[in-house]
């Protein structure tokens, strides 16, 4: 259970919006797009369209968070990154997640490798164990 940030791309191949989607592809939004609509939320080109953003991952999160499990669960998620800590209850919710007490949650997530506050703070809570990677070594390390 979980969801991906997918870049969207035009016709020329350039990078214009970003979507979230759910790991099995059922459902998506836009998480960012450089043609609005404008929710004066905007990092760099993208205006970050926060209801969309969080009308999508937090029933998500949330039924992560409140769900009980007698068996190991993992939940998967791209990205902690400057675009989604534009939205207070997303931050909230991956805190809540990634500190967990529930011993049969496994948490697999992104977060970008610069940035300010929970960019940075989602790296030092207990329990995270930072795994840098990088394209070269990426199918290595995805063997270990």
């Amino acid at each position: 259970v979980g969801f991906l940030c997918r870049e969207r791309r035009n016709a020329r191949g350039q990078r214009e919006a970003f979507d979230l989607v759910t790991l099995d592809g059922s459902a998506s939004a836009t998480l960012a797009d450089e043609n609005g609509p404008d929710q004066r939320r905007k990092v760099s080109k993208y205006f970050v369209q926060v209801d969309q953003l969080e009308s999508f991952s937090f029933p998500i999160l949330d039924q992560a968070l409140n769900t009980t499990r007698s068996t190991p669960f993992a939940f998967v998620f791209d990205e902690i990154g400057t675009m989604e800590l534009v939205s207070d209850g997303f931050v909230d919710r991956v805190r809540r997640l990634l500190t967990s007490p529930d011993p049969n949650l496994h948490v697999l997530g992104t977060v970008a490798m610069k940035g300010r506050g929970f960019v940075n703070a989602a790296k030092q809570l207990p329990g995270v164990d930072v795994v840098e990677v990088t394209q070269p070594d990426r199918d290595a390390k995805a063997e270990e």
